[in-house]
């Protein structure tokens, strides 16, 4: 029994002094130095003594023991969890909290009466931070930005509402001839897509209507620009059967393995884009072409007031280089660039686009995705866009009606554009033209896609040269 007894003493004080002391190492306490005396007379009662903390954990208790007693009186009836879990945090309203620019860092607190109050009752400033920070649904914010004299409302496009101004009443005509597939495909295409027709039942639906009359469409042929090297075959366009095919197999294979948004624009939307651009030849050398733009942030100047930035994934561009009607076009546009925030002609500082006035912009989706926060990445990117015009345009402004604009869900590509009035931007959503399901629906978005190619040469750009490159061309 004794011997059993000393065995679990001796372990006690191997595990005490093990845990609490480096090896070889043994504190000499006052406690220690007085059980060692003992224990020359009364042995047997020192092993039998239990271990007491070390003097450090019994300090560092009776500390934080004497900081609650002291303070607790004093804390406030919420503590800072409680507050991050609530969400009503103190915010400057003249702040803009952007998820899109910055790396997210644990907020500070304020224990000011102020900070109390707003952690109970919810305030404009806790209001502004959830829209800021992107924290609220894409349905309130577009709410909230309705009630903002410079922010966006959101309507239908209706070809009956008079508040659509003439000239997109036009295009949005054009837009639904093409979605109704009204004379998109070549000429030269027919004979080969009616013997496919025998084997592949989605070619029965390329009717006789649905291809172009004799001299061709305004909306797939397209004039040769100066200074460009455009080409095309006898199809009209510079690509086969083949290619068409190639896009719609890639795009079901994206809907089939449920893609992300990234694989969609990488398999499908740059191939088709590069395809409607350029054919089989490289980038460059004509007025207008396309650029993916994903990681472009919008100039905080030109962003509304406590909304987070948004990007797009493309946009259509004008080369003012490759017009060589446009005197000193280079020179102007540097002149202009001198002039305008973070140097760049857009209303984003991205590399890529400094020098090339954006056009149109597309936004993207997976199937599936979120139509609503699709609309409001591109309301709130094109007011941006609007900001800058109105710097370069002025009282020109109104000259230019709308703003067009692509926004693409999975297979389906849907028109829809943006107007400005009195600073307050609207958008106008959308018009389905074409889907990569089927070989005749992504002829339609080939279709479509052209027909704002040539607004943004035939309407948009010399609207530009004169109202907003003035300016940099009188300064040269």
């Amino acid at each position: 029994m004794g011997s059993t007894h000393d065995r679990i003493i001796t372990w006690l004080e191997t595990a005490t002094t093990a845990i609490h002391k480096p090896p070889h190492t043994i504190p000499e306490t006052v406690a220690s130095r007085q059980q060692s005396k003992q224990a020359q007379k009364r042995p047997r009662e020192v092993e039998a003594s239990f271990p007491s903390p070390p003097a450090s954990q019994r300090e560092s208790a009776a500390s934080n023991s004497r900081f609650y007693s002291s303070h607790h009186v004093d804390m406030p009836p919420e503590t800072p969890k409680k507050r991050r879990l609530d969400g009503n945090t103190e915010a400057d309203e003249t702040s803009v909290i952007n998820l899109d620019d910055a790396t997210p860092r644990a907020p500070t607190y304020s224990r000011s009466q102020s900070s109390i109050a707003s952690s109970t009752t919810p305030s404009l400033a806790s209001n502004e931070e959830s829209l800021a920070s992107g924290q609220s649904s894409p349905s309130k914010i577009f709410s909230a930005l309705s009630l903002k004299p410079e922010g966006i409302d959101l309507k239908t496009l209706d070809l009956d509402d008079p508040n659509i101004s003439h000239p997109l009443s036009e295009l949005l005509a054009d837009m639904e001839k093409i979605a109704r597939g009204k004379h998109v495909v070549p000429s030269g295409f027919k004979a080969d897509i009616e013997q496919r027709a025998q084997t592949i039942r989605s070619f029965t639906a390329f009717e006789p209507g649905v291809f172009m009359l004799d001299g061709g469409h305004p909306n797939l042929t397209e004039p040769r620009m100066q200074g460009s090297q455009e080409t095309t075959n006898d199809n009209g366009l510079d690509c086969s059967l083949h290619d068409i095919l190639r896009i719609v197999n890639d795009a079901k294979e994206c809907h089939g393995l449920d893609y992300d948004e990234a694989g969609w624009n990488s398999l499908v939307h740059s191939p088709l884009l590069h395809l409607i651009h350029h054919g089989h030849r490289s980038r460059g050398g004509q007025l207008d072409g396309f650029s993916p733009c994903t990681s472009a942030r919008i100039t905080p100047v030109y962003r509304i007031k406590n909304i987070s930035g948004k990007q797009v994934d493309y946009v259509l561009f004008l080369d003012p280089e490759q017009d060589e009607s446009l005197e000193g076009a280079s020179q102007a546009i540097l002149n202009l660039r001198k002039q305008i925030p973070e140097n760049s002609i857009n209303h984003t500082s991205y590399a890529p686009l400094l020098r090339r006035p954006i056009s149109i912009s597309i936004e993207t989706k997976r199937s599936g995705g979120h139509q609503t926060k699709a609309k409001l990445q591109m309301s709130i990117w094109q007011s941006a866009q609007w900001k800058l015009l109105a710097d370069l345009a002025g009282p020109y402004l109104s000259e230019l009606p709308f703003i067009p604009g692509v926004v693409i869900e999975g297979h389906e590509w849907k028109f829809v554009a943006t107007t400005n009035l009195q600073g307050k931007t609207t958008l106008w959503t959308d018009q389905t033209f074409g889907t990569t399901k089927t070989a005749l629906g992504t002829f339609q978005i080939i279709a479509g896609v052209n027909r704002l190619r040539r607004w943004s040469r035939d309407v948009f750009w010399p609207w530009y040269k004169s109202r907003a490159l003035q300016p940099g061309l009188a300064t040269g």
